[in-house]
């Protein structure tokens, strides 16, 4: 299985002598948005790579990034497999207990497909069958609806 090795950019250092951090070049496909007539969201219509490499946004307080070099994953990895998972995965987080954006979500990973307005109509597609859903931090805090998100 080819791993992301072949398609590594840059040599792992900027023009001031610091770590540049390693890109992966990745095909960017959404899927194929079902139930978007029943949910008050607006979703991406194209997608882009993420982490965007370079911007200040990656930077911590003290200046240091968050990506490591090629060869700091080169060195990481060295003697053990590039394994991928066996199927797909697709990682939520920050829902603050907002039901809509939830569905908004999980329609937009293509995961499910709405079917109606109730929260009850949706409908889980062939990929969300295929797909790990993971839960991440603060699902239920903070947020409008949080009996009706449960």
């Amino acid at each position: 299985m080819e791993g992301p090795e072949e398609k590594l950019a840059g040599d792992g250092l900027s023009r001031k002598g610091k770590r540049a951090p390693m890109q992966i070049t990745v095909d960017v496909k959404l899927p194929e948005y079902q139930g978007l007539e029943w949910l008050n969201a607006k979703l991406p219509t194209e997608g882009e790579q993420w982490p965007k490499f370079g911007t200040s946004s990656l930077l911590d307080v003290s200046g240091d990034d968050y990506d490591p070099s090629r060869e700091d994953v080169r060195e990481y990895a060295k003697g053990k497999p590039w394994v991928w998972p066996a199927r797909r995965i697709c990682f939520l987080t920050d829902i603050h207990a907002d039901a809509d954006a939830l569905f908004a979500s999980l329609v937009a990973s293509g995961g499910i497909r709405k079917t109606g307005p109730e929260d009850t109509a949706f409908e889980i597609t062939n990929l969300g069958h295929e797909t790990l859903f993971v839960f991440g931090g603060d699902t239920f805090d903070k947020g409008p609806s949080n009996l009706r998100l449960l």
